[in-house]
């Protein structure tokens, strides 16, 4: 799990992110991305119940997290929540780290020169 200062958690935040209406979607998931005046990123997950369970829904923020930390230096300083769609349930967690950083990738925020 990502430490407390990279984490998106406040309902607040969420809102003021998805309220800017800047974002990218493919089969998988939606991807709301904001500048921050921050030196790093922050990211939230959000997964609703048409996921699955609690423990299923838990899993993927998990992964979700996990593909984030382990690629964390190549992200850029900005706030994203990440909506998972009920399609995501069918990736194991290759496929999702391929669906996920290419997504992040077309939203601008992941790459070489961040």
């Amino acid at each position: 799990m990502l430490a407390s200062p990279f984490r998106i958690k406040k309902r607040d935040e969420f809102n003021h992110i998805y309220r800017k209406k800047n974002s990218r979607a493919n089969r998988y998931m939606v991807l709301y991305v904001k500048e921050n005046n921050l030196t790093h990123a922050r990211f939230g997950f959000s997964l609703s119940k048409k996921i699955g369970k609690a423990h299923v829904r838990n899993l993927y923020k998990r992964r979700l997290s996990e593909i984030v930390r382990l690629h964390w230096d190549r992200f850029a300083a900005v706030d994203a929540v990440v909506v998972a769609r009920k399609d995501i349930v069918q990736l194991d967690y290759q496929a999702l780290e391929k669906e996920f950083l290419k997504l992040a990738e077309r939203s601008g925020i992941y790459g070489e020169s961040n």
